[in-house]
């Protein structure tokens, strides 16, 4: 056996998308079955790139074909809302050179078609009955965040059903009279089936609460180094955010972020952004501004130079040459050629 770093394994095919090969666990099986319920109908599939995928399923395993590499930062709570607006912004950008997903059943779709992949196998608004929920449970999100992190769960909350629930042993608010630091469970497991792709989340550690940002969109590989890279950019651009760009939501409009995001999924390097009002390539916005930004953040954190200059090379060569979404669609290609498939 050997293990391949990937957003979507290029050879996964329907066969392999039956419930025996679900992972073994009654959270996975729970989740497949409420969501099940709420649609009342199979999952749609419906993905256009250079190619097109248009199918049904009668489970949520599709959205098992996706592999990310997630990262965390422990953010203020009290600038949260600025805070989570950059990372929000600045999202389609370095997805936009880190995108490795290109196939789908023997389909060229997207750079990085598991942002729509996954979006769609977990949708849950197919029926009628959760016409409340105004946006699907896998998204970007519709407006900038504002208010307190209590006004951003309880939006949460209000969004979305309940999916799953289970029988916790502990009272947040007793614990709160008894001063105590509640851990939220019920809270954390409902959060856990909203999936933003910059989810916030509430935790505690050595009995002090924080809140963080869970970066989901970027896909895993393809390599470990690559990896790193990616999370290294991420951190250092969230970190190096210039003071003009405090207060982002009265500078640039959602709409714009939102479709930059969507862009860099669907093509990658090749995105033109709007970016401070302004018409960008990819190239030259991570170039002359994010990668400024992300040399910054990281030497602001103390991060060792030599591992600032290591991975963040490996970032700028992309930008220059190409990356894993465009290695492996170049690839197959080939293969296609050389084997007249």
């Amino acid at each position: 056996t050997k293990i391949m770093l990937t957003g979507i394994l290029p050879t996964i095919r329907a066969k392999h998308l039956r419930l025996s090969y679900m992972t073994p666990l009654k959270r996975y099986r729970i989740l497949n079955e409420a969501i099940k319920e709420v649609r009342k109908n199979d999952i749609e599939l419906h993905i256009k790139g250079v190619d097109e995928l248009n199918l049904k399923h009668d489970s949520i395993l599709y959205e098992g074909c996706n592999t990310s590499f997630q990262s965390h930062l422990q953010i203020d709570h009290e600038n949260f809302a600025d805070t989570y607006n950059w990372a929000q912004a600045i999202a389609g950008p370095i997805l936009s050179i880190c995108t490795n997903s290109p196939l789908l059943m023997g389909r060229e779709l997207w750079e990085e078609t598991r942002i729509a992949l996954f979006a769609q196998s977990v949708d849950t608004r197919a029926s009628t009955f959760v016409l409340n929920e105004r946006e699907p449970r896998v998204g970007f999100g519709n407006k900038w965040a504002e208010g307190s992190v209590a006004d951003f769960f309880k939006d949460t909350v209000i969004a979305f059903r309940s999916l799953i629930s289970s029988e916790f042993d502990t009272d947040s608010m007793a614990d709160l009279e008894n001063g105590k630091i509640p851990k939220l469970k019920a809270l954390k497991l409902h959060n856990g089936t909203v999936y933003k792709w910059n989810r916030l989340c509430y935790g505690t550690t050595n009995g002090k609460p924080h809140i963080r940002i869970e970066n989901r969109y970027l896909p895993a590989g393809p390599s470990t180094p690559d990896e790193i890279a990616n999370m290294m950019f991420w951190v250092g651009v969230m970190k190096g955010r210039p003071k003009e760009f405090d207060n982002i939501h009265t500078k640039m409009e959602f709409k714009d972020i939102k479709s930059n995001f969507f862009n860099a999924a669907r093509y990658g390097v090749a995105t033109q952004f709007y970016w401070d009002n302004k018409l960008i390539s990819s190239q030259e916005l991570l170039l002359d501004h994010l990668l400024p930004m992300a040399y910054r953040g990281l030497y602001s954190m103390k991060v060792a130079p030599k591992d600032v200059e290591h991975y963040l090379r490996i970032i700028k060569q992309r930008i220059k040459s190409r990356n894993g979404s465009r290695w492996i669609v170049e690839g197959f290609r080939k293969l296609k050629r050389d084997f007249k498939t």
